[in-house]
């Protein structure tokens, strides 16, 4: 009998535990600390980082807690490739295995990618498997694609699907200039500004999230910032600090 194929986690054991017990109780220690908030309607989209859990799990947890409470049925990933330079946006088609168990996934309209070491779509996995009981799941991997194209080609999952974009913020500042920097981001975000975002905002999955922009302003979803804080408020020094945050998109 020919072994199964499945896509095995490439980074357990650095950006989060490979032993299922530590990874459980680390996740729910992060979603225990992190407040719910009430968002006054429907959640159609999330915006959550993807560093290692020690630096980005808490903020990451203020999503996975609402996205608990909205309890979809599907959910589409999309996050950028740091690796490897792509051109489009690629699926996925084999189950994920991580320390939590494996998670079937479902292909979208893309090529597939046969072998990748990708870790913004792969920290996501543990927390919908903690938040989330029966769901379907579609990751996307993009690379050199317009945010415009990117929004249009997930569009027909707004109505029956939470989006996930994976993102996080400004790279390698100083504490204070870095908080500043942020928040020029954050605000254009949440003005639905997508000009601004573009020209100014600073992010790694910044296609992902100019995407969720063209979303919002076209179906009318209101952004909520959740959480705000970057490395050096977790587990890093304050000289070169990544930021983080998790923004609701509601209906």
């Amino acid at each position: 009998m020919s072994k199964k194929e499945v896509r095995f986690s490439v980074h357990a054991g650095s950006f989060y535990p490979a032993d299922k017990e530590a990874l459980s109780l680390m996740i729910e220690k992060f979603l225990s600390e992190a407040p719910i908030k009430k968002l006054g309607g429907k959640l159609a989209a999330l915006i959550v980082p993807h560093a290692g859990y020690i630096y980005s799990g808490l903020t990451a947890a203020f999503g996975y807690n609402s996205l608990k409470i909205a309890a979809p049925k599907k959910i589409v990933l999309i996050g950028p490739s740091h690796y490897h330079y792509i051109k489009g946006a690629y699926s996925f088609s084999l189950p994920w295995q991580t320390p939590l168990g494996e998670l079937k996934v479902n292909r979208a309209d893309f090529p597939i990618i046969k072998k990748d070491v990708e870790h913004s779509l792969e920290v996501q996995a543990p927390f919908l498997q903690t938040v989330l009981a029966n769901f379907e799941f579609t990751p996307i991997m993009y690379g050199e694609i317009s945010s415009d194209a990117l929004a249009g080609s997930i569009s027909a999952h707004t109505k029956d699907s939470v989006i996930i974009a994976s993102s996080d913020l400004s790279h390698f500042f100083k504490y204070g200039e870095a908080k500043q920097i942020d928040a020029v981001t954050i605000n254009a975000i949440l003005d639905l500004d997508f000009e601004e975002f573009m020209r100014a905002g600073d992010a790694c999955g910044k296609i992902g999230v100019g995407a969720l922009i063209l979303l919002a302003k076209k179906n009318k979803w209101k952004p909520i910032l959740l959480d705000y804080r970057n490395s050096g408020d977790t587990a890093g020094n304050k000289d070169e600090v990544v930021g983080y945050a998790s923004i609701a998109f509601i209906k």
